[in-house]
């Protein structure tokens, strides 16, 4: 499915972080996510201030990056980064979570920010870059890499979504073992849940066996 019928998720971000940033938005994109950042998505000669403020709105998700510099911005109550999150704050407060969400991301050891982002699920990608990632990409909307059949270069667990929303599931049953997917499965459904959904149950009628080739 290509990545711009998927819901688009904005990432925002302190411009100190920028390197780890545009890592972020190369490997959700790798990961099938539908991700709008500002050094890679603003058309030439748009007015960048204009052009995010509209983004905003039209994307599902709002990718805070949580880091010390982020926190140092948004501390003060001043700057285009507090008044994106504000934004995003205003919108989240409007809208049902499955319509708008904000998904803090901290990209350092750091707190958890104010009351705008404080007491929601944080995502954490200092630790284990790569887990986290995969993670964060399927709750998203994407598929994870480190579950690769490197025989076929095929992902063994690999969520699609079509125009009505409704979820597939693809796995290769001969790499991935039954308890690793089970585990994988409650702990989608579990952050699926924190973001607003009605989390996923998987059962025995929902699954349909295919020869992939």
């Amino acid at each position: 499915m290509s990545t711009s019928k998927k819901p688009q998720v904005f990432i925002s971000y302190s411009h100190s972080d920028v390197d780890k940033v545009i890592k972020l938005y190369d490997d959700l994109k790798t990961r099938g996510v539908n991700v709008w950042l500002d050094k890679k998505d603003l058309e030439p000669g748009a007015l960048w201030k204009n052009a995010i403020q509209k983004q905003i709105p039209k994307s599902r998700y709002f990718l805070f990056c949580l880091s010390k510099s982020a926190l140092e911005k948004t501390e003060k109550g001043d700057g285009f980064l507090d008044d994106e999150l504000q934004q995003a704050y205003e919108l989240a407060q409007e809208q049902n979570s499955r319509e708008f969400s904000i998904v803090p991301v901290r990209l350092e050891n750091v707190g958890f920010g104010d009351h705008r982002i404080s007491t929601m699920h944080q995502f954490d990608l200092f630790e284990d870059w790569d887990v986290g990632i995969d993670k964060l990409a399927f709750v998203l909307g994407g598929h994870s890499l480190s579950v690769k059949d490197k025989r076929k270069g095929k992902s063994i667990l690999n969520f699609e979504t079509d125009s009505r929303d409704n979820l597939e599931l693809v796995i290769d049953s001969g790499t991935a073992t039954p308890a690793e997917i089970g585990e994988f499965l409650a702990e989608i459904s579990r952050l699926n849940k924190m973001l607003g959904g009605k989390g996923i149950t998987f059962l025995p009628t929902d699954i349909e066996e295919r020869e992939v080739v």
